[in-house]
């Protein structure tokens, strides 16, 4: 015998609903937590952006294992970013400080010279004038690549440079060859 089922829509609507609130509420409520972990990882991107541009170059966005969304990619990419900019900034500072270094020799032995030639010259005349000016100069560049190599000693962490063995022999030579007879 056939049975006959007789549609209620009261009914049909109770169980609808019944199903689907549920399912809605849990669809929503898995969606905001999804969102509200994405927004904690952009912010703690932003915030590493914002420490880097500060000049903070050491910073890194914290790696997250298993993940290969991408947040995780653009997170990879700013650490690469600022591991290339790190160490190209660290070699400027050591180009810079080299420079310095390199520079401030002959500029003080420039300076001897120029003081070796004042004493030579008459007081008051004209070419006296000259190399009193040119000695003030030259005074003044050596000042300015100590405070440069100062500046590189402090950055890189030191308060003095480290010890290094020197060659007296060489260093008697040198000083002979400035002061010596010409």
């Amino acid at each position: 015998e056939a049975r006959v089922i007789e549609f209620d829509p009261q009914e049909f609507l109770g169980l609808l609903a019944l199903s689907l609130v549920p399912t809605v509420l849990i669809s929503l409520g898995l969606g905001a937590a999804l969102a509200a972990r994405a927004r904690a990882r952009v912010e703690r991107i932003e915030q590493a952006l914002g420490r880097l541009s500060e000049g903070a170059l050491d910073t890194r966005i914290p790696a997250e294992p298993g993940r290969a969304d991408d947040l995780a990619r653009i997170g990879a990419r700013i650490n690469r970013m600022a591991e290339a900019q790190e160490a190209a900034t660290e070699a400027l500072k050591q180009v810079s400080a080299d420079i310095a270094h390199d520079l401030k020799t002959p500029l003080q032995r420039m300076t001897v010279l120029l003081h070796d030639l004042r004493e030579g010259l008459a007081p008051g005349g004209r070419e006296a004038g000259l190399a009193d000016r040119a000695l003030a100069e030259a005074e003044g560049a050596v000042a300015v690549f100590q405070g440069l190599l100062r500046i590189a000693q402090i950055e890189g962490g030191g308060t003095r440079p480290p010890s290094v063995p020197v060659d007296l022999n060489a260093l008697v030579a040198s000083m002979a060859e400035l002061y010596g007879p010409d």
